[in-house]
């Protein structure tokens, strides 16, 4: 036998002799397959086997076994069972899945889950990492499920068949843990149907723990609120969760307050369905630098949210709409505001707030807000709110409004607001309103009062400018407010209104100066447009009723008052002069300047006793007359009798004899004289000096 065979005889013969290991029959480790809907517990934790003392699989058991067999480990069920019993032990050990889906009740997605967990709170408890909770209708205790442990990447629910879990009960999942990243999505809280509310909880999802997220869920019928963020910062609201309507987005299913955001920064609301809710939509309650993007909060079908869309009280640096392509939200039909702020450095950018039963926006006190701003994606649309546009009061400081749509659906059509357009009352002040770079004026038309409306006494050193109110933006028809343009009452004093504002086809006055003292009127185009459209406002185009001190410069008012004869410029009353100076005049249904009841002292115009556009003798003046003594005399030209060009002004002498020379456009001169102390008189009759040799460059001072 050679050495080859021998060798392979005594291989086989060793291999023949050695002992043979026992197979031992039994499950896998790391799956277990619950069969008892009973309490009892693991006769064995440790071996493997999910075994109570009768031989069966309680899911008591099968999580003591999962939380020491050392591996990723499932759980499923044999059946649909009832598994209503207090004092589960919480999860502790990573990796672990408890899984429903198969148990199924009905079709996915209609349907509910036919694994029912209930008892004291919490049902649930997971303190570990990485587990996943599928499948299961959780209900009756304190907390349905409880994440206080661990360092995250939990995935409670799914988007797969079977996968979404129901939470029924005071709170559905509370996250407290120090982990992140844990991940809520598509359950129901408050209902099994996603139909039919069951109000028995006080909050949906509370996160007390940062950068998790909650998606696609609905959440109704809660107490307290649909989401509560507590002192946490980083978590994600986001991807289509329905808070307040049914998953249908048909019928409103009331929490009390749709998300609330409270000592809670940098958090991220992004495309959520938030409507039906009884209270606020969206809470802020000192909460700052937190993000709200593309979300719609209200809506026509389930309707808006009982108190504002949005309510922020001691909320800084919130972002409210991207100011990017599609990132604003759409805020509406909730019967308090759209948005009610009390913050700073807020940025309201892009957003459609309309429908709502009180103002569009209102902001009571906070500065350097950025309400709109120029550009199609950062412009704020505030129409068909039952209040006004916007409404800025109290100490509302140093805030910026720009760009904005106010009373015009696409900026053209009627969807005024039932109050004014914007109002700045009761001591807001020194805020801009509009921009002179292209785009900054905001588009302000077809609202039920004023465009613009600024009262009180502590409302002071506003900035209006670069604004159009009372057109569309295509300049294809008249688009008036229902009163005045601009009105400045009751006290508002030194604020600045112009300059490059166009105001026309209001139907009151284009600016109105009620009660109120010491504003500026400057550079604006009243009743008119650089193309010389004529569409006046229906009574004056400046209407000053006792106000003194108010400043009228440099303004082209034209073709106002058609209605019954009004005037462009009209003082009536008041203890004080209104200086009206190097404005262009022109068009209007009556007299270019009107004083009534002591207004400006009803001072006397001028009297031209010599005008002539022929060059004249040395050291003869083109225009001569008599005004009251030391009054500045200011020269115009017209075609009739008020005072389109504005030639320029000399100063009276103690007689009241003035002299003026230079080039006059004709056909007609007129004058205007105001004294010292700021009172101006009306045009003087007009001196016809026939077809000037200059050309006639009817042009207002703001466009030369």
């Amino acid at each position: 036998m050679n050495a080859l065979l021998r060798t392979l005889l005594a291989g086989a013969l060793l291999l023949a002799l050695a002992p043979i290991a026992p197979v031992r029959a039994g499950p896998q480790a790391g799956a277990y397959l619950v069969t008892d809907n009973g309490s009892a517990a693991d006769i064995s934790p440790g071996d493997g086997l999910c075994l109570t003392a009768a031989a069966r699989c309680s899911l008591r058991a099968a999580i003591q076994e999962a939380n020491v067999d050392g591996m990723a480990s499932t759980i499923t069920f044999a059946s649909a069972m009832d598994l209503s019993y207090p004092d589960l032990p919480p999860l502790t050990e990573n990796g672990t899945t408890i899984d429903g889906s198969s148990r199924w009740n009905g079709a996915w997605p209609n349907g509910e889950p036919g694994v029912t967990l209930g008892g004291g709170g919490p049902v649930l408890n997971i303190k570990s990492d990485n587990n996943v909770i599928y499948g299961l209708d959780i209900g009756g205790g304190d907390v349905m499920l409880l994440i206080d442990g661990g360092d995250g990447a939990n995935t409670i629910g799914g988007t797969g068949p079977g996968q979404r879990n129901i939470f029924i009960g005071a709170v559905g999942v509370k996250i407290q843990s120090s982990g992140y990243a844990n991940r809520v999505a598509g359950n129901y809280f408050g209902t099994r149907d996603g139909l039919t509310p069951i109000r028995v909880g006080d909050y949906g999802v509370y996160l007390a723990s940062n950068a998790n997220f909650v998606e696609g869920n609905v959440i109704v019928a809660q107490a307290v609120a649909g989401v509560l963020i507590w002192n946490s910062a980083g978590n994600f609201i986001r991807n289509g969760n329905v808070i307040g309507s049914d998953r249908l987005r048909a019928e409103a299913l009331s929490n009390t307050v749709g998300i609330r955001l409270a000592f809670a920064d940098g958090n991220y609301l992004w495309d959520n369905f938030i409507a039906g809710n009884a209270s606020h939509g969206v809470e802020l309650y000192h909460a700052d630098n937190n993000s709200l993007i593309q979300n719609i909060i209200g809506d026509g079908l389930v309707g808006g949210n009982g108190g504002d869309g949005v309510h922020g009280f001691d909320a800084h640096h919130n972002q409210i709409g991207s100011g990017l392509a599609g990132g604003g939200n759409s805020i509406g039909f909730s019967s308090g505001h759209g948005i009610w702020l009390n913050g700073s450095d807020n940025f309201i950018l892009g957003n459609g707030v309309g429908g709502n039963g009180q103002d569009g926006i209102r902001l009571d006190a906070g500065q350097r807000n950025q309400i709109g701003a120029a550009g199609d994606a950062r412009r704020n649309s505030f129409n068909g709110n039952g209040g006004n546009g916007v409404f800025l009061s109290g100490s509302a400081l140093s805030n910026t409004v720009q760009g904005n749509w106010i009373g015009l659906a696409d900026g053209a059509f009627d969807a005024g607001n039932g109050g004014h357009g914007i109002v700045l009352a009761d001591g807001a002040s020194y805020n801009r309103l509009g921009g002179l770079e292209p785009g900054q004026g905001n588009r302000i038309a077809w609202n039920t009062y004023s465009g613009l409306y600024l009262a009180g006494a502590g409302t002071q050193g506003n900035v209006v400018e670069g604004n159009v109110i009372g057109a569309p933006i295509h300049w294809a028809f008249l688009a008036p407010n229902g009163h005045h343009g601009l009105a400045v009452y009751d006290g508002a004093h030194h604020n600045w209104i112009g300059w490059n504002n166009t105001v026309l086809s209001n139907n009151w006055s284009g600016i109105a100066v009620v009660n109120a003292n010491d504003n500026v009127i400057w550079l604006n185009q009243v009743g008119t447009h650089q193309d010389d459209t004529t569409w006046g406002n229906i009574f004056f185009g400046v209407a000053v009723v006792n106000g003194a001190g108010n400043l009228i410069f440099g303004n082209e008012i034209g073709f106002n008052g058609h209605n019954a004869g009004e005037a462009g410029v009209r003082i009536d009353g008041g203890l004080a002069g209104n200086p009206i100076q190097a404005n262009s005049i022109h068009s209007n249904g009556g007299p270019g300047i009107e004083l009534v009841n002591g207004g400006n002292f009803e001072l006397g115009a001028p009297d031209i006793t010599q005008a002539s556009c022929a060059a004249q003798p040395q050291g003869q003046a083109q225009v001569q007359g008599l005004s009251c003594p030391d009054c500045a005399v200011e020269i115009f030209s017209d075609a009739s009798d008020e005072g389109r060009v504005y030639e320029g002004t000399v100063t009276a002498d103690g007689s009241g004899a003035f002299a003026w020379t230079g080039v006059l456009h004709g056909p007609n001169v007129t004058a205007t004289a105001t004294l010292p102390v700021g009172a101006t008189s009306s045009f003087s009759a007009p001196y016809p000096v026939g077809a000037c040799m200059a050309p006639r460059l009817f042009l207002p001072l703001i466009q030369r």
